[in-house]
């Protein structure tokens, strides 16, 4: 049996989106933007639901609440990235007329990998049940080096250990995370928690106030994962949804499909915005 595809999928950049993008990941209501140095997150509300047919007429005058978020690597930048668990199928953009802004043949991964964002520290993410992302730190690095500064958001507070995110979308939530090391050939869980200043998150270890009872304490040489995940809520509607209209085939067996798509594109400013719909609310696909 066929291992069921990841629930988000990273689509690499091949000139569709801004440079600094290195992959995009479609989630509940918006997209998740990774980037050389920073995730940009958009989440959009209020989008209509669109039907199959041309009955379906939307007014052009409908207005989609939208709002960004940066998160930027405080002092870090990824020096390479590795997309893993590549899948079979590859998507392409058709974005605009001037073909500098298409991107063709554009691998799709379960996950990325991006080495070496702070000396010694790589960021692991993987689709696989939604959103998740390790920090991968190696023996002798010190932690206290990742800080994640939080740009646009409306708040950012932690409630019963997880880090909430306010927008006027909707809230993300990064779970409390879990943090463990490999001691004797033995996973070993390692007392952790956000520690939050203003708008800037890093991680308290072992000892500290609100961490998890019945864990160890970090020791010199340790190589550490820290272990969040992204939760998504409070969003409506969606700007990745497609219909299929029509199909056909050619003389060589060929098969093709055609429909309607709507597709989160990459942020012009983080904070809320409003996108009225102009020319038609639909790209073809």
């Amino acid at each position: 049996m066929a291992a069921a595809p990841p629930r988000a999928q990273f689509t690499e950049n091949r000139g569709q989106w801004p440079e600094q993008v290195l992959y995009r990941a479609l989630v509940p209501g918006g997209a998740l933007f990774v980037e050389r140095s920073a995730f940009t997150v958009v989440l959009f509300t209020g989008l209509p639901t669109h039907g199959h047919g041309p009955e379906d007429d939307h007014s052009h005058d409908d207005v989609v609440k939208g709002h960004a978020y940066r998160v930027h690597f405080e002092g870090g930048r990824s020096q390479a990235n590795i997309g893993l668990n590549e899948q079979d199928h590859y998507q392409n953009f058709f974005l605009g007329a001037d073909e500098a802004g298409w991107g063709t043949g554009c691998r799709v991964f379960g996950g990325a990998l991006l080495k070496n964002v702070w000396p010694g520290v790589d960021i692991r993410l993987n689709g696989t049940d939604g959103i998740k992302y390790d920090l991968i730190v190696a023996p002798g690095v010190d932690p206290g080096q990742i800080r994640f500064r939080y740009e646009g958001q409306d708040g950012l507070q932690l409630k019963d250990g997880a880090l909430h995110v306010q927008l006027s979308t909707g809230n993300v939530v990064e779970e409390a995370p879990v943090s463990f090391v490999e001691r004797d050939g033995i996973i070993k869980e390692v007392a952790s928690a956000y520690a939050l200043d203003g708008n800037t998150v890093g991680f308290h270890f072992c000892g500290r106030p609100a961490v998890r009872s019945g864990t160890f304490c970090l020791q010199s040489g340790d190589r550490i994962t820290i272990d969040p995940t992204l939760s998504f809520a409070s969003y409506t509607g969606s700007t990745a949804d497609n219909f299929g209209f029509t199909a056909t085939y050619d003389a060589l067996g060929h098969l093709y499909g055609a429909g309607i798509v709507f597709d989160p594109g990459y942020p012009t400013t983080t904070g809320v915005f409003q996108d009225a719909f102009q020319g038609g609310d639909t790209d073809i696909g």
